[in-house]
């Protein structure tokens, strides 16, 4: 049986002796702390050199690139040639290819963790291969190597500050021994200081659990933190300490399951031993093992409840969808009397107001994990109407200065409400000039729609439960060319025989038929302006546009048991038509119920049990930590739509009881809409058969 003796420059209160089960083979590995004392670590080495197949040393000065240069320090290099017979290993070869292709393909799949945070680093140059990749999708970057090497309570706030104190600072870490480097490390250091504000006041911080060994941990407190690994003593601190979401990269193999405490040198001592010759393993060596072994990039996720860290904070931004509504802040609410005389002149003159503070959202919490989350809710004054007609720019400016206020209070991602979502690109403009993440919501209104479609159609009963085979019966989507209508078309090809996509635009309907046939083969598409002309024929009608004041279809050529269901906001299907026809169930989707004891101090326009689905989605991304521009622009993934499906299934949110113009549509009141159905049905089945 091979033997690895781990060494670390640090604490001995996590020594260990085990057998693991690596790559077929059994190895007995000890690990040893050697208490910040490079006499014991000598000592250590010396007494297993030659005893053991791999001595895997840790918690020692790795080496640094300056330039096209590498400078190694003089006391590793000591404590290393101290190793005469056994193998040497010190992880930095696996973890300088493993930890920046696991930590790209992280952020390609999770871009909001880092995306707009500010990322603090405890050492730029010890972990210049992470600063590298984590620089190509932010520069908000800090760093505190002076205060990490020196002690000096200073922040470096660039790249470039980094390496032109990189070339100063080298010569004089080079005369320093660990002893002196980390000196009063047993006591741990706490972070602080006026010049450490920029570093401490990070979202992300990125670090070895060797570095962090050597300093307080309050700082962490609600914070995100990226390590390389994740001792079980460890997690416990930082979990005590209120760290909110923890992300570590060890290698998710079978040695790492059966004891987490190894760390990258006891891996690549691992490896070492895999090799059949007697040589030093080379970087070919770990990517041949990589390749050999199909590793694919991973990390372990950690969300620890937030009891200490407090809720994760969120902004969401609507707006009166009708002139009157104007008048529901509190601060207009006097004015009430002279919305219906003066409500033109009213309506364009709040215009020109700044978006504000409106209310808050507050007790959601996760079923799944506990997390809880609360929102900032802010208002613009413009109506439909004013969006509508202004310039983009005016209210990406407005929406930009909202982003700025909630990024100041703590908030950590926003999401826009109703008609900010489509003014100009569709969030695109203002996601690039705000702070913080933005979500249009989208993805979850979309998935709202066809959740609130499923249960009233089911609860009607003309079309049976769908089984995984497509329904025999028509659905058509009105506003099809439009965010949530493409996207819903495309999945409900996937339930109906045939969709009929109706829009303004011929040209982007015919596109769109070429892409719901791609996604969903075997569909029959129709096309048309006009959706009139097959509102007979269909079971279900999704509404979503954004046509303002406009009739978009005559109510009265619906068929008899049409389900309606109306995402626009304001709804495209009035009260009064919906009146005309008790034999069509016109449902209002998009609402859903937070997990908790959901409180909203404001009114925005739903029952107190319920939110609009794009506000749930920015609550939900919360809940997840996902603190990431998740729906933007006017496509959406259908592929994301599921996602945030699962989500809130997972953290306990529900689809808000079916509603109507008048409020929850019951039981009995679609049992009378069906009976309604049947005798119009019955009735144009008798004058069809008498004209023939």
């Amino acid at each position: 049986m091979k033997r690895i003796i781990s060494i670390s420059f640090t604490s001995s209160s996590s020594n260990f002796d085990t057998r693991i089960e690596s790559f077929g083979k059994t190895v007995r590995v000890t690990h040893y702390g050697a208490d910040f004392d490079s006499k014991i670590m000598t000592r250590l080495i010396r007494q297993f050199d030659g005893e053991a197949d791999v001595i895997a040393l840790s918690g020692i000065h790795s080496p640094v690139q300056v330039g096209r240069k590498i400078q190694t320090h003089p006391s590793s290099e000591v404590l290393k040639a101290q190793v005469k017979e056994s193998l040497l290993v010190t992880g930095e070869k696996l973890r300088n290819t493993y930890m920046p292709w696991v930590l790209r393909d992280f952020i390609r799949r999770n871009p909001g963790v880092v995306d707009k945070r500010r990322v603090g680093f405890y050492s730029g140059i010890l972990d210049r291969a992470c600063v590298n990749v984590i620089s190509e999708v932010t520069d908000r970057l800090v760093f505190m190597d002076p205060f990490f090497h020196l002690g000096v309570p200073m922040s470096l706030k660039s790249v470039e500050a980094l390496d032109r104190y990189t070339k100063r600072i080298i010569p004089i870490v080079k005369r320093r021994n660990l002893q002196t480097h980390i000196k009063d490390t047993l006591e741990r250091k706490k972070i602080q200081g006026f010049g450490l504000q920029d570093f401490l006041s990070a979202d992300v911080f990125v670090t070895r659990q060797t570095m962090l060994e050597r300093f307080s941990l309050e700082h962490l407190k609600g914070k995100t933190l990226l390590i390389d690994t994740l001792s079980p003593r460890l997690f416990e601190k930082l979990r005590q300490e209120g760290v909110a979401n923890i992300l570590s990269f060890m290698p998710d193999i079978e040695a790492t399951r059966q004891e987490p405490r190894l760390g990258f040198a006891a891996i690549e001592g691992l490896l070492q031993c895999h090799k059949t010759e007697h040589t030093p393993i080379t970087d070919d060596d770990i990517l041949t093992w990589i390749t050999e072994f199909g590793l694919k990039p991973g990390f372990k996720q950690f969300q620890v409840p937030m009891s200490i860290g407090g809720p994760r904070k969120f902004a969401f931004i609507i707006h009166p969808l009708t002139a009157s509504q104007i008048f529901w802040h509190p601060a207009l609410r006097p004015f009430y009397k002279l919305s219906k005389s003066f409500e033109g002149p009213i309506e364009r003159m709040v215009s020109v107001f700044p978006g504000i503070h409106y209310g808050a959202i507050l007790g959601i919490k996760s079923e799944a994990t506990g997390v809880e989350a609360e929102g900032m809710i802010y208002s613009l004054f413009e109506t439909p109407r004013m969006i509508l007609q202004k310039d983009p720019e005016d209210i990406y400016d407005r929406l930009v200065r909202v982003a700025e206020n909630a990024a100041a209070k703590g908030c950590e991602i926003i999401g826009l409400g109703a008609y900010t979502k489509i003014a100009g690109d569709g969030g695109v403009t203002v996601e690039k000039r705000s702070p913080i993440p933005v979500t249009t919501g989208n993805s979850l209104s979309a998935a709202a729609t066809l959740w609130a479609a499923r249960d009233a159609m089911g609860k009607l009963g003309f079309l049976p439960p769908w089984s995984g085979t497509r329904l025999p019966g028509r659905v058509m989507i009105i506003g099809a060319t439009g965010a949530i209508g493409a996207v819903s078309a495309k999945l409900l090809a996937q339930v109906f025989e045939e969709v009929i996509i109706c829009a303004r635009r011929p040209d982007i309907l015919l596109q769109l038929k070429r892409e719901v046939e791609e996604a969903a083969p075997g569909v029959r598409v129709s096309v048309t302006t006009n959706p009139n002309l097959f509102a007979p024929q269909c079971d279900l009608i999704v509404t979503s546009t954004s046509s303002h004041d406009k009739k978009v279809l005559d109510i009265m050529k619906v068929k008899p048991g049409c389900v309606i269901c109306d995402v626009s906001r304001p709804l495209d299907i009035s009260e009064e038509d919906a009146r005309k026809r008790p034999d069509v169930l016109v449902v209002e989707s998009g609402e859903i119920e937070l997990p908790g004891l959901v409180r909203v101090t404001c009114d925005i326009g739903t029952p107190d049990d319920a939110v609009y689905a794009c506000l749930a989605e920015t609550a939900l991304l919360a809940l997840e930590g996902r603190m990431e521009s998740f729906t933007l622009s006017r496509s959406i993934s259908y592929q994301k739509v599921q996602e945030i499906y699962d989500i809130a299934r997972r953290h306990g949110a529900k689809l808000a009881a079916i509603r109507g113009h008048a409020g929850i549509i019951t039981d009995r009141e679609i049992a009378l809409c069906r009976e309604h159905a049947e005798r119009a049905l019955s009735a144009m089945k008798k004058r069809i058969e008498a004209g023939a």
